[in-house]
């Protein structure tokens, strides 16, 4: 009798539910005077629009990690200092020879006072031998002195006037020789200077310390990410799929939702669209910009949002789940009749034409 009993219980829930899913597949409704929206739906992340990572320029230890998460830095602000003794060495062995270069070359360096000096002797010499070969031709032509004494006269003339032009040629190229030596100098001490440059690590824009990710003491690799500054405003990106894209327009109307705030919505505009397709996330990318103040934005702040495509106020609708086909309804009676459709979303149909809001549907599923 028990057994009986649970069994009839269950057979009375068992159609009771038939009968109440049957209502529900075939409820009747007449279409309703809404508001309409038609949106594409984008997700995507609130990020600076300079971010920027932070890279080694060369390899060595970090002896100093001068930031921390949230640091405000400045525009070529030390961020990191390498270990560089071998290049500390190679650029002051630089700054050495260049030094040495300088002193070479300055006029009162020994090597050019030297010249200097044979120069200013060999004119004291050249003009004594230009005023005796003088003499000695004034004197020829009177026959007071021999031709083989005048010969001698011109020739010591010569010789004097030709050594000081070679003494004069090589001061010019001793002098042209310790400037090249300065300029070599002088380019070794700025490349190694640049080289030692690579080992002090500094801020490329102003902004804010984002992350962090390596500490003093760690190696760091040419090339390895050290820290992620954000530089520039805080621009939301969203991902449009390919479907949707060219429904986009710019200044269109964006209803935004973000996952550290999800009991609001925030009203924004399309202000940007990527002319390029992005591989890596299979989709196209917008920028969006708030029309209303936000409390507080985080970069990397997860969002969601429904970019409106069109608006229609006091339109006739009826739930999407009615519609069979792509354009019919089933009326009460079992007919189905065509109608004309306007805007669609996920929920909700507009009618433009075909039925009206005395007419009682039913729904098809």
């Amino acid at each position: 009798m028990k057994i009986k009993k649970i069994v009839f219980i269950m057979i009375f829930f068992f159609v009771t539910g038939l009968l109440i899913s049957s209502c529900g597949r075939n409820s009747a409704i007449n279409p309703e005077v809404r508001d309409i929206t038609d949106a594409v739906f984008g997700s995507g992340f609130i990020t600076y629009s300079d971010e920027y990572w932070v890279t080694a320029n060369t390899q060595g230890f970090i002896l100093n990690s001068y930031i921390k998460e949230g640091d405000i830095v400045v525009k070529e602000q030390s961020l990191f200092r390498l270990s560089s003794e071998v290049q500390a060495l190679q650029l002051n062995n630089a700054r050495v020879n260049y030094q040495d270069a300088l002193t070479n070359a300055n006029p009162a360096s020994p090597q050019i006072l030297q010249l200097k000096n044979q120069i200013a002797y060999a004119e004291k010499t050249a003009e004594l031998d230009r005023k005796n070969y003088n003499r000695y031709s004034r004197l020829i032509k009177t026959g007071a002195v021999s031709q083989l004494d005048y010969e001698k006269a011109k020739l010591q003339f010569e010789n004097s006037a030709s050594n000081l032009e070679i003494l004069k040629k090589n001061l010019a190229d001793l002098e042209n020789k310790l400037q090249l030596q300065v300029k070599n100098a002088k380019n070794q001490m700025e490349i190694q200077d640049q080289y030692f440059g690579d080992y002090l690590i500094t801020s490329v824009l102003d902004g804010i310390v984002l992350e962090v990710s390596k500490n003093t003491g760690e190696q760091a690799n040419k090339g390895e990410m050290l820290a992620r500054i954000g530089a520039g405003k805080l621009v939301t990106k969203l991902y449009i799929s390919e479907e949707d894209i060219n429904l986009i327009k710019l200044n269109q109307e964006v209803d935004l939702s973000l996952n550290t705030d999800t009991k609001r919505t925030y009203k924004a505009k399309v202000s940007k669209i990527y002319p390029a397709f992005d591989d890596k996330e299979q989709s196209f990318v917008i920028e969006v910009d708030f029309t209303q103040d936000v409390p507080k934005l985080y970069s990397g702040t997860q969002v969601q949002a429904n970019i409106i495509i069109e608006k229609r106020k006091n339109a006739l609708i009826i739930p999407s789940t009615y519609l069979f086909d792509n354009n019919k309804v089933l009326l009460k009676n079992g007919d189905k009749i065509e109608i004309k459709t306007g805007i669609k979303n996920s929920e909700w149909v507009e009618v433009v034409s075909g039925i009206d809001e005395h007419t009682t549907i039913i729904s098809p599923r």
